[in-house]
């Protein structure tokens, strides 16, 4: 069961998407993802139709009432936040972009709705936090990274919450 406090953040990162998404949609700077590809000589999201560079929200849908990902771009790069869904409506992963690298707290999470990880990147890289998660909520795994290798203390605990092993990196 969620803590108060983390159910809070939930619903306040939901909200957050959904207003993004509504004020998007009312404007001309969102469109389809279908509209869109990468080019492959610049890496960067482009109008299929003319080659511009994309700025605003894509987004893409399993169905008319299914989304499968919302992401936010500035000038033909992720930059914003972006969102993922499986078919059956429960978030995939979220977090946030900046000039098209991860940044931040990333939340994966398992196909019905729990919590799988929290990691946290820096210019695309594993940086900070890391915490792996078992299916009834209970931590698993909890560390840091720094650069994209682990450092320092890692801890492992199992379902019930009781430890069993420490690494040191």
């Amino acid at each position: 069961m969620k803590s108060p406090l983390a159910f809070t953040k939930s619903l306040l990162l939901g909200l957050a998407f959904t207003f993004v998404a509504t004020i998007g949609f009312s404007q001309s700077d969102s469109t389809d993802a279908k509209l869109l590809k990468v080019d492959k000589a610049s890496g960067l999201t482009v109008y299929k139709s003319d080659g511009k560079a994309f700025t605003g929200i894509s987004l893409s849908s399993y169905t008319k009432t299914k989304h499968k990902e919302f992401i936010t771009y500035k000038d033909g790069k992720k930059d914003g936040p972006e969102r993922t869904w499986y078919r059956n409506g429960k978030t995939k992963h979220e977090g946030q972009f900046e000039n098209n690298s991860m940044e931040g707290v990333w939340k994966y999470y398992h196909m019905h709705g729990e919590l799988m990880y929290d990691k946290t990147y820096h210019e695309d890289q594993l940086h900070g936090s890391f915490k792996h998660y078992h299916p009834n909520g209970q931590i698993s795994t909890e560390g840091q990274y720094a650069e994209g290798k682990k450092s320092g203390k890692w801890t492992f605990t199992d379902e019930k919450g009781n430890h069993f092993k420490d690494v040191e990196y």
